[in-house]
């Protein structure tokens, strides 16, 4: 088997059918299989899963943690179960097009051992808002990993948020070359991050766990100045995360229960660490468009 689609599952009943389907519906349909894995859902994923896919079709199979892994350790099970030359993940709410298998395929006939994408869009669906980034080696969907190597690697399991980005970099770090390139771009579901962010009022939770990750980088040092220079940014953007939620916009997004508000306060402080806060005050003139004043 050529490639594998990674995919972590937990709670995700509702959405997780977009993102097989469109594994399913790709312009190359052979010489690939889609691996999930469910990390004890209490909303029946599983039995949806196994009913739905792993039943109806031989390249798709479903496997269940035991105990409750959490994000890392259900991508390390994942790995552990993986036995194709190449594998990538994809988030469980993540809907890719039709030529995603067509354009790796196209691409590892050079046989590099890592591969990867272009970059990413980011779907902010609620004001149809696309965002599109070059490559980022910070991303673990970014990559089309060689197996062999990956079984090498282990996710961090004890950080919540941060994994992929640690992940990455550490990966990255193995390479003897650079990575080929594959002519796609990830497409990103972020308005679904942000709900998972946003349910009750979970806002300042994510500063904790930046907090954790900030830890993580401070003695970090890479040989690779590119790979050092997207430590050193992502340092930038943890700080600058904490300044922001001290700002007034972050009482309301508090003190409202309104998702599409929250959805779009998410967006505005996602910009603003984005891009540093030196261009904070420029981003501010972003919350006219969704109606406050600072």
């Amino acid at each position: 088997m050529k490639l594998t689609f990674l995919v972590t599952c937990f709670n995700q009943q509702e959405m997780i059918s977009k993102t097989i389907d469109s594994l399913i519906n790709q312009t190359q349909r052979n010489d690939y299989q889609i691996l999930i894995s469910d990390d004890m859902s209490t909303d029946n994923s599983f039995n949806y899963l196994v009913e739905n896919y792993q039943n109806k079709y031989s390249n798709i199979k479903v496997i269940s943690t035991t105990k409750k892994l959490m994000v890392g350790n259900n991508r390390n099970n994942l790995i552990e179960n993986c036995d194709s030359d190449y594998a990538m993940f994809i988030d469980g709410d993540d809907v890719q097009s039709d030529k995603l298998v067509e354009k790796i395929f196209e691409s590892i006939k050079t046989k590099k051992s890592v591969y990867h994408l272009k970059g990413f869009k980011e779907l902010w669906d609620y004001d149809h808002i696309e965002v599109k980034y070059a490559k980022d080696y910070e991303n673990v969907f970014l990559y089309v990993f060689q197996t062999k190597i990956l079984k090498e690697m282990k996710f961090n399991t004890t950080l919540q948020i941060g994994e992929d980005f640690l992940f990455s970099i550490q990966y990255y770090e193995l390479l003897n070359n650079q990575p080929g390139i594959i002519d796609y771009y990830y497409l990103l579901n972020r308005q679904s991050v942000n709900i998972s962010l946003t349910k009750n009022g979970k806002l300042i939770d994510r500063l904790n766990l930046e907090k954790k990750l900030l830890e993580y980088l401070i003695p970090f040092e890479h040989t690779n100045p590119i790979v050092n220079g997207k430590i050193n940014q992502k340092k930038i953007d943890i700080i600058n995360f904490s300044i922001l939620t001290k700002e007034p916009i972050v009482k309301i997004y508090i003190s409202t229960k309104n998702i599409r508000i929250k959805h779009k306060i998410s967006y505005f402080l996602y910009l603003t660490t984005k891009y540093t806060y030196t261009t904070y005050l420029y981003h501010k003139l972003l919350v006219k468009k969704i109606g406050f004043k600072i």
